[in-house]
């Protein structure tokens, strides 16, 4: 035995440990599994929801953060909040917390960083979607506070955001018009007092959504003869997303102008050209959309492109554009540009979450006028039926595209007649 070194632990000993140690890591493994059955299970962002769907629990621990004195805390906290409201429909939880989260977001607007206050807006404007018409109280509160934020703050970020929660808020849960004509005269202001690219294209889309539910006699005989010229001097702005939204807002005056005209024929010279050179407008727009100058990226080239040769046809020649989305299995058509343009704000708010609130947000077919069946099946279609009324080739698609091109055709013509 002398001949051998004795080793610095026995062997009994390292065997002992090596078996405390597994039975130390076994039951942790085995709690942690407990845990997440108790909890539920964890939905694609991460937030555990029961059995049933609750999000009670994770959401009273989101909302506690809300309230930790750690900015980038309560930041997280809206962040995760926003995320949840957007991808599901908790309205529920919202309802019963809605006084606490009026406060928790009214103190970000009074005294949060830049970053707070844009999730705080944020915030906002998801709870009026969650929770619909009953957000008048909401509106009420907020509307001299976010009015004060549009106005007085230096942040163009937190700005933009309040220019958005403002107006969703007062499409929802606005009661008189007046309430909607002083947002609308609101926005108005920035239009013409600002020259930041980024807060002059939320003006102009906040400001164009409002439009969209104002009576037409209003916007056809005072506001198409005040704003015409300063929207369409905004069609020459260096900024690409400014143009887009410039033209943008001249389609919606020119769709509620032909939606309350008897005209079989629609032109954009019944509605501008008592205000502007008709010819000069629509040479603008045509540049616009052919434009191929290598100082705008390509991506910011198609995009105009595309966008502005919809604001074309429908200018021009009436045509209104229309955008059909599949929900539940079912077809539903957007048009005139009035109802698509409120489609194209809302989704811009609820971004991939739009599908989940169609199916599950009754505020969302009370807006739309749709009527959802969510016993709906996929239909199913043989080879030769897809063939005879879903190819771009059939003979149905063929003569819907011929009709088309005649129908431009005519207005065309009966355009060039009246210049």
């Amino acid at each position: 035995t002398g001949s051998f070194s004795q080793p610095p632990f026995p062997s009994s000993l390292h065997i002992f440990f090596l078996i405390k140690i597994k039975q130390i890591e076994m039951p942790r493994k085995k709690r942690q599994k407990k845990s997440t059955e108790e909890n539920g299970d964890e939905n694609e962002n991460g937030f555990h929801e029961d059995q049933n769907g609750d999000f009670s629990f994770q959401g009273e621990s989101i909302l506690d953060s809300l309230f930790e004195k750690r900015a980038t805390t309560r930041e997280q906290g809206y962040i995760n909040l926003n995320t949840q409201l957007k991808s599901s429909y908790h309205s529920d939880f919202v309802s019963k917390r809605e006084s606490t989260l009026s406060e928790v977001i009214k103190n970000s607007l009074k005294k949060g960083g830049s970053v707070e206050t844009v999730a705080a807006c944020e915030c906002l404007s998801l709870i009026c979607l969650t929770i619909g018409t009953d957000c008048m109280q909401i509106f009420s509160e907020f509307k001299p506070i976010l009015s004060d934020v549009i106005k007085f703050s230096k942040d163009v970020p937190t700005r933009a955001q309040a220019l958005n929660a403002l107006a969703l808020s007062c499409f929802i849960g606005s009661e008189d018009i007046q309430d909607t004509i002083e947002c609308v005269d609101l926005f108005v202001q920035i239009i013409h007092s600002n020259k930041n690219a980024n807060l002059l294209c939320e003006a102009l889309d906040v400001w164009g959504f409002l439009l969209t539910i104002l009576p037409s006699t209003l916007v056809i005989e005072e506001i198409i003869p005040l704003q015409t010229k300063t929207i369409v001097k905004l069609l020459t702005h260096t900024d690409v997303d400014v143009r887009i939204k410039a033209g943008e807002c001249l389609s919606i005056l020119s769709s509620i102008y032909f939606g309350s005209s008897d005209k079989e024929e629609k032109s954009g010279k019944d509605v501008f050209g008592s205000y502007v050179d008709i010819t000069v407008l629509l040479e603008t727009i045509e540049q616009l959309m052919n434009d191929s100058l290598k100082q705008y990226s390509k991506k910011d080239r198609i995009k105009q492109k595309h966008l502005f040769k919809e604001f074309h046809n429908l200018i021009r020649f009436g045509d209104e554009p229309a955008e059909t989305l599949t929900i539940k299995h079912q077809k539903f058509t957007f048009e005139p540009y009035t109802i698509l343009k409120q489609l194209r704000y809302i989704r811009k708010v609820l971004g991939t979450g739009l599908q989940h609130h169609f199916e599950n947000n009754f505020l969302l077919s009370d807006i739309f006028g749709i009527s959802l069946n969510k016993d709906a099946t996929k239909p199913l279609m043989s080879k030769k039926e897809k063939r005879l009324y879903m190819s771009s080739n059939s003979s149905a698609s063929k003569g819907r595209s011929k009709q088309r091109q005649t129908d431009r055709a005519n207005k065309s013509s009966y355009f060039s007649g009246n210049d």
